[in-house]
């Protein structure tokens, strides 16, 4: 489609060449060499347009697809539709009501319904609500004493990053002019994994850990004497001093050597599962922790950015995405607002589900 300029120097051009359009397609090439040229078809088609219309551009005619027609009934038995059924497709809808899907969308957004999107959460049984109510509850009396108690709380998790890795193809998109066929591949046939351990302080990552295999009891214990402390040496004497430790219900943390460990070095100031805790962490709640409700899935989108293709290439990315991200915490400057938030709703919630609220 050329602009009303082009149209109108065609006219003039084609004048110019007393209505040769073959001599006016080398006069045009001349005056406009920057130009895209025009054929000697489309000199006549400005000609005859301008004869009979008065207009040098194309009319449109029928382009695109009718609307289809609306009545109020219509109207109402799409809303009818939608409101017995909630999710409800489009597509089924205008099948039903045999109209078209871009009517049947425009009708639902001028009546400012919007579809909203399933909010996946824990299972979680109903002994788990009251230690989650009482959780909170205890986490609020302290920061009452202490408003500084949550970002003296160790967070820590342990994750386990797959050669397949996280890949969302609904969100996923390769932008070209044409379609160019992208892939990836989503199983393998030889597969490797590292699981990593990892600490956020306040509204910082502190630092992680590539565990050897499979974390067990004695894997666990080991982590504890030999790597934790060189993990915390640049927090101040102080810092140390005030941690409240954190760790999950998982098995090996419930290993009685490394609850022995945890009450000798860190006494009476670490949560987990275990009567010798000082505040016991809640079943099935990892929606508290939040290397789970950011750290672990923002990490994961920058490794998986690309295939990965060895476990020394999984490694080498983990490491360098963690120490990047050691050195600026900028994308982590709210967790613990999102922690405060998450206890006032948990409480709201009787200890319930509160994600989908957020």
């Amino acid at each position: 489609m050329y602009s009303n300029v082009e149209y109108t120097d065609m006219l003039l051009t084609l004048g110019e060449c007393l209505g040769n359009s073959s001599a006016a397609v080398t006069r045009y090439a001349e005056k406009f060499p920057r130009r895209n040229l025009p054929s000697k078809n489309t000199f006549r088609a400005v000609e005859r347009r301008c004869r009979e219309t008065g207009n040098v551009r194309p009319k449109k005619i029928d382009s695109g697809r009718p609307r289809t027609t609306r009545t109020l009934n219509k109207e109402n038995i799409i809303l009818h539709l939608v409101d017995q059924d909630p999710t409800v497709s489009i597509r089924n809808v205008a099948r039903q009501t045999n109209t078209a899907s871009s009517c049947t969308w425009r009708i639902l957004q001028e009546q400012q319904l919007h579809p909203y999107h399933y909010r996946q959460v824990q299972e979680l049984l109903p002994d788990d609500l009251p230690a989650r109510l009482d959780f909170c509850q205890t986490l609020q009396e302290r920061t009452a004493l202490n408003p500084n108690f949550l970002k003296r709380i160790l967070f820590t998790d342990e994750s386990t990053f797959t050669r397949q890795g996280m890949f969302n193809s609904h969100n996923a998109h390769y932008w070209c002019d044409e379609n160019p066929h992208v892939k990836r591949v989503s199983h393998y046939q030889h597969s490797f994994k590292v699981n990593v351990w990892a600490a956020t302080l306040g509204n910082k990552l502190i630092g992680y850990h590539i565990l050897p295999g499979n974390l067990n009891g004695d894997m666990y214990l080991d982590f504890l004497n030999n790597h934790l402390f060189e993990i915390l040496e640049d927090l101040t004497l102080n810092e140390r001093r005030s941690l409240f430790f954190m760790h999950d219900g998982a098995p090996p943390h419930f290993d009685r050597r490394c609850r022995n460990w945890l009450s000798n070095h860190f006494p009476n100031r670490w949560i987990g599962r275990g009567a010798e805790a000082a505040i016991h962490w809640p079943p099935r709640s990892c929606d508290f922790n939040p290397l789970d409700y950011t750290v672990w899935s923002y990490l994961k989108e920058k490794v998986y950015a690309t295939e990965v293709n060895s476990r020394q290439e999984l490694e080498d990315r983990i490491q360098r995405h963690f120490s990047n991200l050691i050195a600026d915490p900028q994308p982590f400057r709210r967790l613990m607002e999102s922690l405060e938030k998450r206890i006032d709703l948990c409480i709201r919630e009787n200890g319930g589900h509160f994600e989908h609220l957020l």
